[in-house]
C-alpha cells in the first residue's frame, strides 16, 4: 500500500455500497478545516476504466467534506496486489462505527477480519469496542434465519438477539414458533417488540441444568455443551443467568454419581438412617433435577420439600429419618442425616394457633377464650389457608380502627406538628381518597381544601397517605409499643387496644348450640358473657 495525492475528479464511488449513513458532513468539514485531514482515504484502481481513475474503498464522508471546503486533491492510500482482494472488507471496517449500520452487518466484517489473522484485542482497540461486544456481534451470525429477520425488523433488541444466539438452532426455531405472531414483515408496532424478560424466561425454561460447583469437573470445564462455551465473553447478556449444562443425560449422571457416594457413606456412619429412603430440601432445584423420586444404588428415594413445621431436631414419635440436602453460600452441596415430622400430627394445633393472637388480645376468661378460638376455627373456609383467614380478620379490624382514628383527628383542633409531617411524608406518596377528603372538608370537592387552615390542610394531606398498613399489628398493640400513626391523632396505645377488642368482638362467629339436659338452649356469645 502506497500513499499519493489524487485529484478529486479522478475518484469514483462504488454503486453497491450497503453500509451506514453519511453523518453530519458539515461538522466533519469544520473539523478538517481546523485540524486538517488526519487519515488519508483508501482507494483501489478502477477495473472498469483504463484511465487513471480510482474507486473509493474507504473515505466517502471525508471526500464530501473536503469538496465542501474547496479542495482539489486529497491524500490517498492505494491498495495493491492481494490488498485489492480485501477492499470490501476494509470498506466495511471503515464503516463499522456508522450509527445506521446494523449489528448483523458489523458481525460479517468482524468475522472476516478475524479469519484474515486479526487479533480480537487489536480489533477492540481499533474500533473502540470491548472484546465482549465484538464476540457478541459475531455470535449473532449463529441466529436462525427467521430469528435474524425478527432482529432486523426491530422485533428483537440487540440484547435479546445476542441471548438467543446461545441456543441451538432447534431451540431458536421453537422461539420463533412461539413468538412469530409478533413479527410482521410489513410494519412493526411498539407492542410487537418482544421484551428482554420474555427472552430470558424462554432461555431459562431450556437452560435449567445449573452447573453447581459440586458436580463440575475438568470435563465440564472444557465442555462445549454449556451455556458460555468456557468463555463468558461470548454471552455477556447472560451474566445474570447461571452457567448451565446443555447435556441433560450427562448432567443427571453426574448428580446421581455424587449422591450415591455421599448417601452410601452417611448410611454407614449413622445406623438410624441405614434404611432411610427419604430426601428433603427447602431448595426446589432438586425437584427440578430429579423429579419426585431418584434411584440411588438400586434404592428409590422420595424427594420432598422441607417445610419449617415438619423439621425435627432429633428422633422421636411421629418422625422419620431422612437426608437433608442444601446448597451452601459458596454453591457446594451439604447432605446431613436429619428427621422429619409427620406433617399431619400437628396440623389442627397449628391451624388453631393462627387465631390465637387475635383471641388473646380480647383478654377473655380461659373457658371463653377456648370457645371463641373454636368459633373462629370452625368458621374457616376449607378451601382457603387458615393463615389467610386469620389475616382477613385482622385486616378488617384494622380497617375499621383506622376509620375511627381518622374521625378523631378530623375533629381535633389545629396542630403545628402536622406541618412537619406533611413536609416529610406527603410529597413521597400521593394518593387521592375522596372519602378522607369528605371527613376533613365535608365534601368530595378538592377545591374545598382552600377553606381549611394550614395545619388542618397538612393533616388532611397526611391522612391521604394512610392505610391499614400504617396501623400496628396485633403483636405490637399487645406489647404496648408506641406507634406514630396513632399518636399523631392523639390516640394512646391503651385506647387503640380497646378499639381492636371492640372490632374483634363484632367479628366473632356465632357459637354452635350445645345440648343441656333434656332441652336445648342457645349459647351466649363471648361478647354477651363478658358483659355479665
Amino acid at each position: 500500500m502506497k500513499e499519493l495525492m489524487i485529484d478529486l475528479v479522478d475518484l469514483r464511488f462504488s454503486d453497491n455500497r450497503t453500509y451506514g449513513g453519511e453523518g453530519d458532513i458539515k461538522i466533519l468539514a469544520e473539523d478538517i478545516k481546523k485540524n486538517s485531514l488526519i487519515n488519508p482515504i483508501t482507494v483501489k484502481p478502477s477495473a472498469a476504466d483504463k484511465l487513471e481513475i480510482f474507486e473509493v474503498v474507504a473515505g466517502r464522508r471525508r471526500i464530501r467534506a473536503v469538496t465542501m471546503l474547496g479542495w482539489k486533491t486529497i491524500p490517498c492510500r492505494l491498495l495493491e496486489g492481494h490488498e485489492i482482494e480485501r477492499a470490501e472488507e476494509i470498506a466495511g471496517a471503515e464503516n463499522i462505527n456508522r450509527l445506521a449500520m446494523h449489528p448483523l452487518d458489523e458481525a460479517v466484517i468482524f468475522k472476516k477480519l478475524l479469519e484474515n489473522g486479526e487479533v480480537i484485542d487489536s480489533l477492540a482497540k481499533r474500533f473502540d469496542r470491548t472484546v465482549s461486544a465484538i464476540w457478541q456481534r459475531i455470535q449473532l451470525l449463529e441466529l436462525e434465519d427467521n430469528v435474524k429477520a425478527m432482529f432486523r425488523h426491530g422485533v428483537l433488541s440487540l440484547q435479546s438477539a445476542a441471548m438467543l444466539s446461545s441456543l441451538d438452532t432447534k431451540d431458536q426455531i421453537l422461539f420463533y414458533e412461539k413468538f412469530k405472531d409478533n413479527y410482521n414483515a410489513e410494519e412493526v408496532e411498539d407492542d410487537d417488540e418482544i421484551q428482554e424478560w420474555e427472552v430470558r424466561n424462554f432461555i431459562s425454561g431450556i437452560h435449567h441444568n445449573r452447573l453447581y460447583s459440586c458436580i463440575t469437573d475438568k470435563q465440564c470445564k472444557n465442555c462445549k455443551t454449556r451455556t458460555y462455551f468456557t468463555d463468558t465473553n461470548l454471552f455477556p447478556e447472560l451474566s445474570s443467568m447461571e452457567d448451565s449444562c446443555l447435556n441433560g443425560i450427562c448432567y443427571l449422571g453426574k448428580w446421581i454419581k455424587l449422591l450415591e457416594g455421599r448417601i452410601k457413606n452417611l448410611k454407614g456412619e449413622v445406623p438410624s438412617h441405614a434404611d432411610s429412603n427419604l430426601i428433603v430440601s427447602s431448595n426446589n432445584s432438586f425437584r427440578k433435577i430429579f423429579g419426585k423420586t431418584v434411584t440411588l444404588n438400586g434404592v428409590e428415594y422420595k424427594i420432598l420439600h422441607d417445610h419449617w413445621e415438619t423439621r425435627a431436631e432429633k428422633e422421636g414419635k411421629n418422625t422419620h429419618p431422612c437426608f437433608c440436602m442444601e446448597f451452601s453460600g459458596s454453591g457446594n452441596l451439604e447432605i446431613k442425616p436429619s428427621f422429619r415430622k409427620d406433617p399431619t400430627a400437628e396440623k389442627q394445633k397449628t391451624n388453631e394457633s393462627e387465631f390465637s393472637q387475635i383471641v388473646s388480645l380480647m383478654n377473655l376468661p380461659k373457658d371463653e377464650t377456648a370457645q371463641t378460638l373454636a368459633a373462629f376455627a370452625s368458621n374457616v373456609d376449607p378451601k382457603k389457608p387458615w393463615k389467610y383467614s386469620a389475616r382477613d380478620v385482622e385486616n378488617e379490624v384494622k380497617r375499621k380502627v383506622l376509620r375511627k382514628i381518622l374521625e378523631i383527628k378530623a375533629a381535633q383542633a389545629d396542630s403545628e406538628k402536622d406541618i412537619d409531617r406533611f413536609l416529610t411524608d406527603f410529597f413521597d406518596n400521593k394518593r387521592n381518597n375522596k372519602e378522607i377528603l369528605k371527613l376533613f372538608t365535608g365534601t368530595e370537592n378538592s377545591k374545598d381544601v382552600k377553606k381549611l387552615s394550614f395545619p388542618k390542610l397538612f393533616a388532611l394531606m397526611n391522612a391521604l397517605n394512610m392505610s391499614i398498613w400504617e396501623l400496628p399489628g396485633f403483636n405490637e398493640v399487645a406489647s404496648l409499643k408506641k406507634h406514630d400513626s396513632t399518636e399523631w391523632a392523639g390516640v394512646t396505645v391503651a385506647q387503640l387496644r380497646e378499639m381492636y377488642r371492640e372490632e374483634i368482638k363484632a367479628q366473632v362467629p356465632p357459637l354452635k348450640q350445645e345440648k343441656k339436659g333434656h332441652g336445648e338452649s342457645k349459647p351466649e356469645t363471648a361478647d354477651k358473657k363478658g358483659k355479665k
